[in-house]
């Protein structure tokens, strides 16, 4: 296993991988954290738990939306199109992920 160091908005955070996914682990942190920053600037002065909240929804919403349009069974396959979905649905657990740490975070903090 791999540990990864990452940034999300303002935060750093070490997750780890399996060994090789490190590359695949930081581009989808990184469109969390690009999701984030697009939302800090639409809602300014919002909590960092916020902005998370705001972007999982959004990104689930946009999972929502590709898995409406995939393929039905029997359908050709896009592989470019079922990658995007999977960086997608990974993207909102490590989104979940981070939330939780952060929840974390403000528990111990308030001690």
């Amino acid at each position: 296993m791999a540990i990864v160091d990452i940034q999300i908005g303002r935060r750093n955070y070490q997750l780890s991988c399996d060994d090789g996914q490190e590359p695949h682990l930081k581009r989808l942190a990184q469109t969390i954290s690009q999701r984030i920053e697009e939302l800090a600037r639409v809602a300014p002065g919002s909590s960092d738990p916020m902005l998370l909240v705001l972007a999982a929804i959004t990104l689930q919403d946009e999972l929502n939306d590709a898995l409406k349009n995939s393929p039905k069974p029997g359908q050709p396959v896009d592989r470019n199109m079922i990658d995007e979905e999977i960086d997608l649905a990974v993207a909102e657990a490590v989104g979940a992920i981070a939330e939780y740490v952060e929840n974390l975070a403000e528990r111990f903090e308030k001690r």
